[in-house]
């Protein structure tokens, strides 16, 4: 079976067939190309999505242990200034002494030293027991 065009050129329906075959199966491959692009944009996404959340949950984290690590403070600084209050007021002056020296101890303790290490951090945050600071 031949096929006429234009111009009286005959094509064998071999060739035509060949040329359909070609043509179906590069579609083909386009299209699982395609699918393949599909599903690694997706991965990608997929892995994308959970680095973010990671990251935000370890943000959220620090910032909770700041704060936590920051008003445990400050309630140290007032409960030492409390102290020296009546340490002065009684005129204990060993009292005066053992609270300015706790003061300055606490002053000079790096706030961050106690987030060095995350795993100190969650344990601390599980446990019931107060803060040391």
């Amino acid at each position: 079976m031949t096929s006429k065009f234009a111009g009286n050129n005959q094509i064998p329906a071999s060739d035509m067939f060949r040329a359909f075959t070609t043509v179906v199966e590069s579609v083909s491959k386009w299209l699982e190309e395609e699918r393949k692009t599909k599903v690694a944009v997706t991965t990608v996404n997929a892995q994308r999505d959970t680095a973010i959340a990671g990251i935000e949950a370890q943000r959220d984290f620090l910032l909770r242990s700041l704060d936590l690590v920051f008003d445990e403070r400050r309630s140290a600084f007032e409960d030492l200034f409390a102290r020296l209050d009546v340490a002065l007021a009684s005129q204990n002056q060993q009292a005066v002494t053992d609270v300015l020296s706790a003061i300055t101890t606490l002053a000079t303790k790096n706030p961050f030293s106690e987030l060095k290490d995350h795993r100190i951090v969650i344990e601390q945050f599980r446990s019931d027991e107060a803060w040391e600071v």
